[in-house]
């Protein structure tokens, strides 16, 4: 039994293969990751952008590109099944029942019915008020208060700006 020194055929980077494996055809990696980043970019339809993108998504950095290259059904499943939050940005280009599906897994409630408003619920009040474009509304939609800061009472862990 003998090593060789080898360079690894997905990272380039030098290691000591064992001559056996390397007669098998085994051994052209210097680890099992790196293997099977190699037999990933092996198939016919890899994709680097889109591995990139999968990626950052699985980290919890989904850009709003990222968000919007997806395909329908995938948002779907991120915005209702995972809860996820989305960017004022990413919102504006939601179609306007996937921006009502949106609110309402969020926040339980849709936004205040305004002509003018962007229609993304960036909070909930202590006092349960829909926060949309820097003025809380009530239960009836009437403008109660202008905000300048974020009432998080609510839900201390959404901030979306």
């Amino acid at each position: 039994m003998g090593y060789i020194k080898r360079n690894c055929n997905n990272c380039d980077k030098e290691y000591q293969a064992d001559t056996r494996n390397t007669k098998r055809g085994w051994g052209l990696c210097c680890s099992k990751s790196c293997a099977a980043k190699l037999r990933e970019k092996s198939k016919p339809t890899y994709d680097k952008e889109t591995v990139e993108r999968n990626n950052r998504i699985r980290a919890g950095k989904m850009t709003s590109k990222d968000f919007l290259s997806l395909p329908s059904h995938r948002q779907s499943y991120l915005l209702e099944v995972k809860g996820i939050s989305i960017s004022k940005e990413t919102f504006k280009n939601l179609s306007q029942s996937e921006q009502i599906k949106y609110n309402y897994n969020k926040w339980g409630v849709d936004a205040p019915n305004i002509v003018n408003g962007s229609g993304y619920i960036s909070c909930i009040t202590s006092e349960g008020y829909r926060v949309m474009d820097g003025v809380a509304y009530d239960e009836w939609d009437d403008a109660v208060y202008n905000t300048d800061r974020i009432d998080l009472s609510a839900h201390p862990h959404d901030l979306d700006y």
